[in-house]
C-alpha cells in the first residue's frame, strides 16, 4: 500500500518556528540539542505497526523541500530576513537526525538530535503526524463534529457582539486530521471574519489567504 504522506509541505507548521528559527540561524548556527517527544498519557500505547508507520511518516518527511511559492510567501512576512529565506532555499532535513521506537514500558520514543537551526523543524510536523496516525484506528462522528462547529460559532458571534474579541487557531499539533483542520479553519474564516483573525498554520496560511499568527522567538 502506498504510503499517503501526513505532512506535504515544509511550511505545514507554527509560524513561531520561524521567527524562532531566524534568531537561532542568526545568533546559534553551530549550537547542537536534543529535543525528546514525551506523551503525557501513561495509558496511550502504539503498536509496532503504528510506530513503523510513524518512522515512513518521517522519513517522506525528510525528502520535503521549500518550493519558490513557498519561499515568496515567506517573503512576504515582513520580519522574515532575505538571507535566512535564503538559507531556506537550501533547507532539507535530515532523516539521521531522528530516530523512534518503543521504551521498556511499551510508550512511544522519539528523539531528534543535531543542530538546534535544523532540529527546530522536527517537532510541530512530528506531533501531528504521531497525533493524526494515533486518530486514525478512533471512531469518530465527524458530521456531529461539524454540528459543534456550527454550535459554536453561533455563541461566539452572540458573545462576540456583546464582549468583543479575537479568536486564532493553534491547532495542528493536536489536530484530528490534515482536512479535518483546514475545513474547520476555512469555515471559521468564512463565517467569522469579524473576530476569526488566523491560523498559526502558515501552509494553510497561504492556500487560505487569511493572516499568520505566531509568537517570536522567546
Amino acid at each position: 500500500m502506498k504510503l499517503q504522506p501526513i505532512i506535504t509541505s515544509l511550511l505545514e507548521t507554527d509560524l513561531y518556528k520561524f521567527s524562532m528559527g531566524q534568531a537561532i540561524y542568526h545568533q546559534f548556527p553551530s549550537y547542537m540539542t536534543t529535543w525528546t517527544f514525551k506523551c503525557r498519557n501513561k495509558d496511550v500505547f502504539f503498536t509496532p505497526e503504528m510506530v513503523e508507520e510513524i518512522k515512513e511518516q518521517l522519513k517522506a518527511y525528510c525528502t520535503l523541500r521549500f518550493t519558490e511559492d513557498e519561499l515568496n510567501y515567506l517573503r512576504s512576512i515582513y520580519y522574515l530576513s532575505s538571507d535566512y529565506v535564503d538559507y531556506l532555499k537550501m533547507f532539507q532535513l535530515d532523516r539521521e537526525h531522528i530516530k523512534t521506537g518503543v521504551d521498556e514500558d511499551g510508550q512511544l520514543t522519539i528523539v531528534a538530535e543535531g543542530p538546534w537551526r535544523e532540529v527546530i523543524g522536527f517537532e510541530i510536523p512530528c506531533l501531528a503526524i504521531v497525533q493524526e496516525l494515533y486518530m486514525q484506528d478512533k471512531e469518530v462522528d465527524l458530521e456531529y463534529a461539524d454540528s459543534v462547529i456550527t454550535d459554536k460559532i453561533i455563541k461566539f458571534k452572540q458573545a462576540n457582539m456583546k464582549y468583543p474579541f479575537k479568536l486564532s487557531d493553534f491547532g495542528l499539533r493536536r489536530r484530528y486530521s490534515s482536512t479535518w483542520h483546514e475545513h474547520v479553519v476555512t469555515r471559521f474564516a468564512k463565517e467569522c471574519p469579524e473576530f476569526f483573525v488566523g491560523t498559526s498554520n502558515v501552509k494553510l496560511e497561504q492556500k487560505l489567504g487569511i493572516k499568520p499568527i505566531g509568537t517570536f522567538a522567546h
